[in-house]
């Protein structure tokens, strides 16, 4: 693990250390190297063990896949990122929470490593946790991206190659996944859950 402890890192893991957020640190490789107390007396794991990649074992099995990409894309890009999953909680299983990614700069402004702060959401019936958790095929991705960009279906289909129907049927798809009443809701729904991502 980064044992490489910066002054800012230092400074930002004593603040956590008192702090009853969750807080996570993870190096410009996407490997975490640190998680705070919180993170311990939430789920239950180990310090040492959420360290790495174990704490993908702390995640919705059905929610890594998104989660890691869209933490891999703010921390490639140091870029903000913000997604929701469900979290392990200790005592009553798994918790809708909402987190936050964001790069930690040192004195100089140098891109130092990533830290991810988690919240949980205190509205959980609005969240079926039994029910399906959407995830978007790689052409719906694409599509909900460039209408998100502002491409128009035929536009959309000249970009990806595919006839308007197609276009069509990928954004109908989407919208039902989504349990969105038009394109742009299930472009929010998207962004919200990370299954898009606009560089």
């Amino acid at each position: 693990m980064n044992e490489n402890w910066s002054e800012v890192r230092s400074s930002f893991k004593a603040y956590t250390e008192q702090s009853r957020a969750i807080y996570s640190m993870i190096d410009r490789q996407g490997s975490c190297f640190y998680v705070n107390p919180a993170w311990t007396e939430f789920t239950g794991q180990p310090q040492q063990e959420a360290l790495g990649s174990g704490w993908h074992e702390v995640v919705h099995p059905r929610d890594v896949s998104h989660t890691l990409r869209v933490l891999t894309h703010g921390v490639q890009n140091s870029t903000l990122a913000q997604v929701e999953f469900q979290f392990r909680h200790a005592k009553t299983g798994f918790q809708w929470v909402s987190a936050t990614g964001r790069p930690l700069l040192d004195k100089d402004g140098t891109y130092d490593c990533y830290v991810g702060r988690m919240e949980v959401i205190e509205a959980p019936e609005r969240r079926n946790l039994n029910g399906p958790v959407f995830h978007l095929t790689e052409r719906e991705r694409e599509v909900l991206t460039l209408i998100a960009m502002g491409k128009t279906s035929d536009e959309v289909g000249t970009i990806l190659e595919l006839s308007r129907r197609t276009v069509d049927s990928h954004v109908a798809a989407a919208i039902e996944k989504t349990s969105s009443s038009n394109r742009i809701q299930a472009v929010v729904e998207g962004l919200k859950r990370g299954e898009i991502i606009l560089s």
